[in-house]
């Protein structure tokens, strides 16, 4: 069969969803189909069109854009759906599978005849949550987020609730399928589990870790936090590293990756006195595997979190995770679908330093033997149920169903 996988961006760039398209086209590679990857030409300097490990990957240029989110993504959607409309002419694609908004409009509007897959990766709603996460400096600066999120959450809810309506719906959890629901009524919806790249993210030997640990000034003694994502307000670092104010110095954070809220977490760490036992380490796309090896646990405040892909490629490496409850007011998260509270990490309960401290107490302190049991869950949880071959499997048999019009699409 022939499959075209759409998106807003994809090799080079790396992220979750353009991960999730190499690893889509290697399984579907791998089983005998024909793939492209079709995404917008951003940056421009890319080429229109390369092949990368066997996979076509055509780029659509965006000629005109506009700062209104309205009329931006209005031509987003039109300039992509010219280009779609050449490509699908020409591959002549049996299914289509859509990861970002504008993009499954714009097949829709190519005049794609058949059932559209797309797979929502988040609400308009919780993707501008980000805009207004975290402390205005002034009230100017509050009103100007409170209108960018308002012109955002409406603009791309726009575009959603009309590929929600058109498209068939797959979620990776079913809290994103609730919220799906509660933004733009009651559909039939699929929940399916992602994978994870179990060949990349898998315990690491002892001489890769003892390296880092000495590259990092960690004692071979010392207890390690790891905290894996985007530095960005919903992500809720502050949090965790008042949180180590509970334990000995013989316990250090260490906070992989970039963004936005990089200085605030630098200026916190001065302010309470860590710089010796919080490390900002930045982007570590190669050794990321040996960091989470190395850490005692992965930590995951978020406060607002569809999935938890980090969840995943801690477990995969042996790690186990702590993170807040889907219960809890203050987030929105898919975590309690994720963790296995007990077995493969702890919950929070309550939403407070104290409370996240505790929990990460729970999983460094157990005994060795106990600690090895947990470790071993998380191993054997993704390799049983996180695999890209299953993801695949599933979203095929989802189409397939789709287009026979023997799944339920009410």
């Amino acid at each position: 069969m022939k499959i075209a996988l759409i998106a807003a961006g994809a090799w080079p760039r790396m992220g979750g969803i353009e991960n999730s398209l190499y690893f889509l086209s290697r399984e579907l590679l791998s089983a005998g189909h024909q793939v492209k990857i079709i995404c917008y030409q951003l940056p421009v300097e890319l080429p229109p069109s390369e092949v990368h490990e066997g996979v076509e990957v055509i780029r659509i240029p965006i000629l005109k854009s506009h700062r209104l989110p309205h009329l931006r993504l209005k031509w987003e959607v039109e300039q992509a759906a010219e280009g779609l409309e050449r490509v699908f002419d020409a591959f002549q694609p049996d299914y289509i599978w859509s990861r970002y908004h504008t993009m499954g409009l714009a097949a829709i509007r190519a005049g794609w005849r058949h059932k559209l897959l797309h797979i929502f990766p988040i609400t308009a709603e919780l993707a501008s949550r980000n805009i207004i996460s975290g402390k205005a400096p002034n009230v100017k600066e509050f009103v100007k987020r409170r209108i960018n999120y308002w012109l955002n959450c409406s603009a791309q809810g726009r575009v959603e609730r009309e590929l929600y309506g058109r498209a068939k719906c797959v979620v990776f959890s079913h809290f994103m399928g609730r919220e799906l629901r509660r933004a733009y009524g009651d559909k039939y919806i699929t929940q399916i589990n992602p994978g994870v790249d179990l060949s990349h993210f898998t315990p690491r030997d002892a001489l890769e870790v003892d390296r880092l640990r000495l590259e990092l000034g960690i004692g071979s003694g010392e207890r390690v936090i790891l905290s894996v994502g985007r530095l960005a307000a919903y992500k809720n670092i502050p949090i965790l590293i008042s949180a180590l104010c509970e334990f000995g110095d013989n316990v250090k954070l260490v906070i992989v990756g970039d963004g936005p809220e990089q200085q605030v977490l630098e200026r916190q760490v001065k302010d309470m006195n860590l710089k010796s036992r919080v490390l900002l380490v930045g982007r570590q796309l190669e050794a990321l595997a040996i960091y989470y090896t190395m850490a005692d646990v992965t930590v995951v405040p978020s406060v607002v979190e569809s999935f938890g892909q980090i969840y995943l490629e801690s477990f995969a490496c042996g790690t186990p995770a702590v993170g807040f409850s889907s219960e809890l007011a203050e987030c929105d998260v898919a975590t309690n679908e994720v963790i296995r509270d007990g077995k493969t990490g702890r919950i929070c309960k309550q939403f407070s330093a104290s409370a996240l401290a505790a929990s990460i107490t729970d999983l460094i302190s157990l005994p060795r033997d106990e600690y090895l049991k947990y470790s071993d869950n998380c191993t054997s949880l993704v390799q049983e149920r996180y695999c890209w071959k299953l993801t695949v499997e599933n979203l095929l048999a989802i189409t397939e169903a789709s287009k026979d019009g023997s799944a339920d699409e009410n």
